[in-house]
């Protein structure tokens, strides 16, 4: 990838668990993020390093009950001060290694379940049921093509 040229990622939001045990939904883990115009990163979580300011982000619910693109925004500034970081508020995670700023956030009015168009995207490997993997670690770089392909499916 060229310099100057935009990237696109999916952000993966799945189910997580508050300070009670109470299960979070991934849409709910979502809605704190978006609405907070920020994303932790976490050690594990892959291409941190290559996400830049301007970049495209496309939210993918995981889990079981969600598997659907949620949200789109434009990738800011990522940080390293995560000691202000709430957006997760009660939910048990670790404290992320990086923060992703957010803006143009825009919720899907039509959300598309992945089904739909999992055929169609590069980044889901062909003739398998076990794709569900590739949609793990929180953050998926993906092509142009299939960015532009989620978005087609899906109404803001």
């Amino acid at each position: 990838m060229e310099l100057n040229e935009k990237g696109y990622f999916l952000l993966i939001a799945s189910r997580s668990e508050d300070l009670n045990g109470k299960s979070i939904t991934g849409e709910e883990m979502a809605k704190r993020r978006l609405e907070a115009k920020e994303w932790g990163f976490y050690a594990n979580t892959p291409h941190k390093g290559k996400i830049k300011k301007g970049d495209q982000v496309i939210v993918y619910l995981a889990g079981p009950k969600d598997m659907k693109f949620f949200a789109t925004a434009t990738a800011g500034d990522t940080h390293k001060n995560t000691r202000s970081y709430t957006a997760d508020g009660d939910a048990l995670t670790d404290i992320p290694v990086a923060v992703l700023s957010l803006s143009d956030v825009l919720f899907f009015k039509k959300q598309t379940i992945i089904h739909e168009v999992k055929d169609a995207l590069d980044f889901i490997p062909k003739g398998t049921n076990k794709w569900g993997c590739v949609l793990q670690c929180g953050l998926k770089m993906i092509s142009q093509k299939d960015a532009e392909t989620i978005l087609r499916y899906t109404t803001v």
